[in-house]
């Protein structure tokens, strides 16, 4: 008896958050709160920023910014048209996501929120998976439509300077730089 009124305090204190277009900022308070409803529909990756800062993409096409120092939440609604598959950090100010609309988005803090940077549009020809910064400021991403690209920036755009491809969907990359090492895995 004593666990079951422990799960209904517990279910009394989620948040449900709404998502409606367009993109809009939300913050909520997270002091006291046990349990989070994150998103409305599946996590496909989570990351972490040099501060601990925890931050969360879903199918629902929300970004969540988890600050633990302040105790809030950050919630990039409609951040992408579809499914948001992938997030890689590059600093505490800059992150990319990847999204079943076939798009790249980069996204810069001002102020204190972050905000579009830039997107690349038709970046790939079916679902994109995962994008990854290297380095230098490049990025690699990989696709259902068998290809890696390559992108390096040039005058705050990126273009695409090399690609591979697989004979089938590819669904991760993994960049191991001091090795000079990428590996791709896929349904081939």
């Amino acid at each position: 008896e004593v666990k079951n009124n422990e799960n209904k305090i517990n279910e009394k204190k989620k948040i449900i958050l709404k998502h409606e277009f367009p993109i809009f900022l939300e913050k909520i308070n997270l002091k006291n709160i046990n349990s989070l409803k994150a998103h409305d529909d599946s996590i496909n990756s989570i990351s972490t920023f040099p501060s601990g800062n925890i931050v969360s993409v879903s199918a629902d096409q929300s970004i969540k910014i988890y600050d633990i120092n302040l105790n809030i939440l950050q919630n990039i609604k409609n951040a992408h048209d579809k499914s948001i598959n992938y997030i890689d950090i590059k600093d505490e100010k800059n992150f990319i996501t990847c999204s079943d609309d076939k798009k790249i988005k980069l996204w810069i803090k001002k102020e204190n929120d972050f905000q579009i940077n830039q997107i690349i549009e038709n970046a790939h020809d079916d679902i994109i998976w995962k994008v990854i910064y290297d380095l230098n400021n490049n990025i690699i991403s990989c696709s259902s439509d068998n290809k890696i690209k390559f992108w390096k920036e040039n005058n705050n755009k990126y273009k695409v300077i090399k690609m591979l491809t697989h004979s089938d969907q590819i669904y991760s990359i993994l960049l191991i730089e001091d090795k000079n090492i990428l590996i791709s895995s896929g349904l081939d």
